[in-house]
C-alpha cells in the first residue's frame, strides 16, 4: 500500500495501467485485483479517508512563511523528497 499512499495519498495519480479487452470488459484478473485493493484500502482506513493524518509534521520555521517579512521563507527539510505547506486561513 506504500505506493498508494505515496501517488494518491499526496494528491497525485496512480496509473493502474488496465485496459478493456475486446469485448469491452476489463480483464477478470485485474478486476480481482481491484477488488483486493480496495478490500485493502478500506481495511486500512475504513470510512475515513484521509490519508495523510498523523503523517504531517509541524516545523518551528513555518511561522517564518507567513510573517509578512520578504526577507525569511520557509523550506523543505535538508534531504527531503516530498513537502507539503498547508495553510488554513480563519473566517470572518
Amino acid at each position: 500500500m506504500q505506493i498508494w499512499e505515496d501517488s494518491v495519498g499526496r494528491g497525485g495519480q496512480l496509473v493502474l495501467g488496465i485496459a478493456p479487452d475486446k469485448r469491452g470488459l476489463l480483464p477478470e484478473a485485474d478486476v480481482k485485483r481491484l477488488e483486493e485493493m480496495g478490500q485493502a484500502l478500506r481495511a486500512r482506513y475504513g470510512a475515513d479517508r484521509n490519508l495523510v493524518r498523523g503523517r504531517l509534521k509541524s516545523d518551528d520555521s513555518i511561522a517564518a512563511a507567513v510573517d509578512g517579512d520578504r526577507d525569511t521563507f520557509w523550506s523543505a527539510p535538508d534531504g527531503s523528497h516530498h513537502a507539503t505547506l498547508e495553510l488554513h486561513s480563519s473566517s470572518r
